[in-house]
């Protein structure tokens, strides 16, 4: 609150989006390899008052488009870790409401022009598919429609899912997404309200030639059920000090980075192209 007038100083203000931070660390009881929040330590949650203050003060000094972001899973915001399944605790759907309602209320009165908000974990909500569809929907409720929810997915390949020590399986990935559609993809203003990032990592410990080949596959089955997803990011590994991957040597030969280019090509076109078509048909406005 105390800092939200720098905004102003930035070059493109008022042209600007200010990203909000919920919450440190991640609520899951192991960590993905080449993760970072691991290393934080005991996850520290911010109050549902002190984030809406922000953003108020920020609103008083011109700024009208938000993402909630800066956390590993929205779904877990202020989840009192316990109940763990699957190394997953129970999300607390009440306070996730007691975020997402003031901001939908500013939505509607004009004060916020576009909300977004950042990752959600697929774990979560097949661990919890319950308590994980009863946030959703209030979060869909909120964001501005057209809006993406980043899973953290990374890969399809069971190898790589084990090394790795990743969140879901092929059938749980799918699972999360297929929850996704059916919870947040109504269409408001002609485009689905929220629809499901799919993040994928190359570059990981135990990836082969048949990786990509199962990352392709993965999609096209979502793509075969008639599933929307926003968009896929396909990203290079980028290790972080401190985390297990972090200073191993992991050799990448040239026909596994031709079969990388080869198949990043083919979900370009064949995944992607194909779903925007679905997610915007013509006349979408």
């Amino acid at each position: 609150v105390l800092g939200a007038g720098v905004v102003r100083r930035h070059p493109d203000f008022p042209d600007i989006i200010c990203e909000i931070e919920t919450y440190r660390g991640c609520p899951r009881l192991a960590h993905c390899s080449f993760c970072s929040e691991g290393l934080i330590g005991r996850v520290e949650f911010r109050d549902e008052e002190d984030i809406i203050s922000e953003i108020e003060t920020l609103i008083k000094n011109g700024v009208s488009r938000f993402r909630i972001g800066r956390q590993a899973d929205i779904l877990l915001y202020k989840t009192r870790m316990e109940g763990f399944t699957g190394g997953f605790p129970v999300p607390n759907p009440q306070a996730v409401k007691n975020l997402f309602r003031p901001l939908a209320e500013m939505r509607d009165s004009g004060l916020i022009r576009i909300l977004n908000v950042d990752n959600a974990n697929p774990g979560t909500i097949v661990n919890h598919p319950d308590e994980s569809s009863e946030a959703l929907s209030v979060i869909s409720g909120a964001v501005t429609p057209g809006d993406t929810l980043a899973l953290g997915i990374e890969s399809f390949d069971p190898e790589v899912i084990a090394k790795n020590s990743l969140k879901v399986d092929r059938t749980g990935a799918v699972k999360a997404v297929a929850v996704i559609n059916e919870v947040c993809g109504s269409r408001h203003e002609g485009i689905p309200a929220l629809l499901p990032g799919i993040n994928l990592v190359h570059g990981l410990e135990g990836e082969s030639m048949k990786t990509f080949e199962e990352n392709f596959s993965a999609l096209e089955e979502i793509l075969g059920m008639g599933l929307l997803v926003k968009r896929i990011n396909i990203r290079r590994l980028l290790p972080f000090p401190g985390t297990p991957l972090y200073g191993r040597a992991i050799r990448t030969s040239k026909s596994i980075e031709n079969r990388y280019e080869y198949y990043k090509k083919r979900i370009r076109e064949e995944i992607e192209g194909p779903m925007l078509k679905k997610i915007y048909p013509p006349g979408t406005v």
